[in-house]
């Protein structure tokens, strides 16, 4: 019994059709049934029960398999292990690549593993992503990268994070997207698309995670056809069929063109590659790599903990969103954001810190005492409420921010104070690179909540902090008043479903073991009027109006109990929330 007879009954049982095997294996249909039958007659076995075209598995064939899989596993081990004890000593690395962009991405990063593991040489293979999938299954590449797997694409497999790249559209000069230089996801609204691949690929996650961007803001993306491969896809465009659409930033896959633009989707959105490897795979230069990679670009390898059997990053994600289900405009646009703060900091006319502020820089100080810190970075300062404290810590401040006007407010208080140590960076968290902005301590504290991406840029802060790593967020819970009212109206009330748990779950499951200080703040919340405080607790409930209608009585006799009036007339409540600070010594990716 060959090899090319095994392959083909795997392949014929992993597909349920002799006809996908064959294409699998680019030979005729009739040359693997021919095989199978010859299988057949050497086992004197039954593999297949055949209906027509269709196709079963027998129990017994069932049985063979999994004895095969097991004897090709241990097959591909034993040819890895081989190139160990080959006369010139040298090992190879075979990557499989389907985009320019995974090329320009992974080859700096190569370079620097070559000149550590001299030993170890590299070659590329190029193809469509499936082709290249199935070589890193039978051992005939060591890894891969993909942005487009299916949950059984990696039954054998294992895939780490890499990096990310964007959403692009490409169009015509004709249309009018021409005469833009980014595109917005309501810009999809409509639009005929041509998607590369075949209509399977439109199940996988990439393609869902970008039905679910467009479904939550109100549209389900118009689909007109397939292409098989870029060029099928830009003829299809040039005959006026629609914009095609890339889950990937195009500009590292096609070239310039006066009659097309190459668009990026603006936003959060963005797709994220995987480096793709064999599970059981037991070759040393391919456990290299991939420790190398952790430790030079921060990709996070699996660790042995325990399965929370959730995914706290997406949980995340799901807490940023609004009631109606989608993000807002300031988290998907940076000019919203740049905008939103801008008009911010025109009403601030002078530096004050707020009290509960001060609570917590407290707690930040007994951390940083037993450090040595010259360098702190801090992560969306905001108006400065630790900031001036921060740089009263350490040598050099530096404050990162997409806003130039929240920069520009915290120089000219730093100016009016006389503190000459505080520095500042414009740009966003999630585009910061650790190689040229090492810092002791980096520091953030209620600055995540455009962040929906809350892995990457907790993955950042590991690999800029050089001791330690401190993070933070106020937490209220849901007040007295709003259970009352909830319990006994069945108000619906919206409140923030952002926590720091989240930080610490996906900190657990980046493998770091992260420390966790629960602080307890209070605040006086103080309106002029009975009016005005009875129309800030309705305006949290969804269908306040409505409440209040059918059962002002007993919203107010709730109120009541609670809110007491001062002497000048005034209504006061003492809200209790808590802060939580969360806080560990940076460590190398494991």
């Amino acid at each position: 019994m060959n090899l090319n007879k095994i392959q083909y009954f795997l392949s014929s049982v992993e597909e349920q059709s002799f006809t996908k095997a064959a294409r699998k294996h680019y030979v005729t249909q009739v040359a693997v049934t021919q095989q199978i039958a010859s299988m057949e007659r050497e086992l004197d076995t039954e593999l297949f029960e055949r209906n027509g075209n269709r196709i079963k598995v027998t129990p017994a064939g069932r049985f063979f398999y999994d004895e095969m899989k097991k004897m090709m596993g241990q097959y591909q081990f034993t040819l890895e292990q081989l190139q160990e004890y080959r006369g010139d000593s040298r090992r190879e690395i075979r990557i499989g690549i389907s985009t320019l962009s995974d090329y320009e991405w992974i080859l700096p990063y190569l370079n620097g593993f070559q000149r550590e593991h001299p030993d170890v040489d590299y070659t590329f293979q190029t193809g469509e992503h499936k082709t290249l999938l199935e070589k890193v299954k039978t051992g005939k590449l060591s890894v891969m990268f993909s942005s487009c797997l299916h949950s059984s694409d990696t039954e054998e497999l294992d895939m780490l994070p890499a990096y990310y790249t964007k959403i692009s559209l490409v169009v015509h000069d004709r249309h009018p997207l021409f005469q833009k230089e980014a595109v917005s996801v309501q810009d999809f609204e409509g639009l005929p698309l041509i998607l590369i691949g075949s209509e399977e690929y439109e199940r996988n996650q990439t393609y869902q995670d970008f039905y679910q961007l467009c479904r939550e803001n109100g549209f389900i993306p118009r689909i007109v056809c397939h292409a098989a491969d870029s060029m099928e896809a830009m003829i299809k465009a040039d005959r006026g069929l629609g914009c095609v659409l890339y889950m990937d930033d195009a500009r590292g896959i096609l070239a310039e063109h006066p009659r097309r633009k190459i668009l990026t989707l603006s936003g959060p959105a963005r797709i994220q590659k995987y480096v793709v490897y064999r599970r059981h795979s037991m070759y040393a230069a391919v456990d290299e790599l991939i420790a190398y990679l952790a430790r030079a670009c921060g990709i996070l390898r699996a660790t042995n903990r325990a399965d929370l059997r959730s995914d706290f990053s997406q949980l995340w994600r799901e807490a940023l969103k609004q009631e109606d289900g989608t993000y807002s405009r300031r988290l998907s646009d940076d000019q919203a954001e740049k905008e939103f703060w801008h008009h911010f900091m025109q009403k601030k006319s002078r530096y004050q810190q707020d009290s509960w502020a001060h609570v917590i820089m407290r707690e930040v100080k007994k951390l940083l005492a037993p450090c040595s810190i010259h360098t702190i970075m801090e992560i969306g300062p905001g108006w400065g409420n630790f900031t001036m404290e921060l740089a009263d810590c350490c040598d050099t401040l530096t404050c990162v921010d997409i806003s130039e006007d929240v920069l520009e407010y915290i120089s000219r208080a730093a100016r009016e104070m006389g503190k000459k140590n505080i520095f500042s960076i414009c740009s966003k968290w999630e585009n910061m690179r650790y190689q040229d902005n090492r810092s002791d301590v980096v520091f953030g504290y209620n600055c995540f909540y455009r962040m929906l991406d809350l892995r990457e840029s907790l993955a950042i802060m590991n690999q800029i902090g050089t001791k330690l790593c401190i993070m933070g967020m106020s937490v209220e819970a849901m007040t007295p008043y709003d259970r009352e009212l909830q319990e006994q109206l069945g108000a619906n009330v919206i409140y923030d479903k952002k926590d720091y748990i989240h930080f610490v779950n996906i900190l657990y499951q980046m493998g770091i073991d992260a420390n966790v200080k629960i602080i307890p703040l209070s605040k006086e919340l103080v309106w002029s009027s009975w009016e005005q405080t009875v129309s800030h607790v309705v305006s949290r409930i969804r269908d306040g109006e409505s409440l209040m209608e059918n059962h002002r009585e007993t919203v107010e006799r709730i109120l009541g109990k609670y809110f007491q009036q001062e002497a000048d007339g005034s209504w006061h409540y003492r809200l209790r929330y808590r802060g939580a600070l969360v806080w560990w010594e940076p460590v190398a990716p494991t």
